[in-house]
């Protein structure tokens, strides 16, 4: 009597096995965060300058300076976590010292806590966390399950992440032991409060305000150019409600890099233009 046709061992398994390979392809993967704190991320540049000097080195010779065999793993993570905070930059697959770093590295320096605020906030997260709570003056006290609801951190490494937060704004006197924010709270800006539709002067007003000092800039955009009209002097107060005027136009996150410089195609006015 034949037997019924069985599928192969190897092929029951490899079925079995299916669902699991794809709910870990679906997991979500944590975004980038420094994987030490600032305070270890310091000593570390400290470290391989005195070991290398201040050049610019290749990741495996880094990793034999800080102690370890080879440049994956927890060397990996440690120069990932030097160049999150502004310490290291990257050219032709070698690292450096940046100028932020040899400034920290001089411990009498004056602004040295304007330099460790700095670097705190280089990481993308870092500065987006801290913009996201200061209004508030504190961190929340679950900041761990905040970071994964919020801010993309798996939730497996919440904690980790939170501590390192923590203990990295603490030591750049940024944040207080209990989680509050150092300095004055920012003033909440309403960007429409200001803002009004003024009639067309007539020739005599408009005489008046051209004599008026003004500075005057353009910069180039992707569809037509901006033009800004400002007062000689600004005070804190008015950088803030232009800064909230601007964020009402702001895209999406996920459409809007940060931009970390200003781009070249800012000029002034009075300046000659390119052709």
């Amino acid at each position: 009597m034949s037997q019924p046709n069985q599928e192969p061992a190897s092929q029951t398994q490899s079925t079995a096995s299916a669902p699991k390979q794809r709910n870990r392809a679906k997991a979500k993967r944590s975004r980038a965060y420094p994987a030490i704190t600032l305070k270890a991320a310091i000593q570390l540049v400290q470290r391989q300058t005195a070991q290398l000097g201040p050049g610019s080195f290749d990741r495996e010779t880094i990793a034999k300076a800080l102690g370890h065999a080879r440049s994956s793993g927890p060397a990996a993570r440690k120069i990932a976590a030097m160049s999150h905070y502004g310490l290291l930059s990257r050219a032709n697959k070698c690292y450096s010292p940046t100028s932020l770093a040899k400034r920290l590295l001089r411990s009498d320096m004056d602004g040295l806590a304007a330099a460790r605020k700095k670097a705190f906030l280089k990481p993308t997260l870092f500065h987006e966390v801290f913009e996201r709570y200061r209004n508030e003056g504190a961190l929340p006290e679950l900041l761990g399950p905040a970071l994964a609801s919020d801010h993309g951190i798996s939730p497996a490494v919440q904690e980790e992440v939170a501590s390192i937060f923590r203990e990295s704004g603490v030591f750049a006197g940024a944040l207080k032991a209990d989680g509050s924010f150092t300095g004055p709270r920012p003033v909440a800006v309403d960007p429409t409060r200001d803002l009004r539709l003024e009639p067309r002067a007539n020739s005599a007003e408009a005489e008046v305000r051209s004599s008026e000092p003004r500075q005057k800039a353009s910069i180039r955009l992707s569809h037509g150019k901006a033009v800004l009209s400002l007062p000689s002097k600004l005070t804190q107060s008015d950088y803030q409600k232009l800064t909230a005027l601007l964020s009402a136009y702001a895209l999406p996150e996920d459409e809007a890099p940060a931009v970390k410089e200003v781009p070249s195609n800012v000029y002034p006015m009075d300046r000659d233009r390119p052709r």
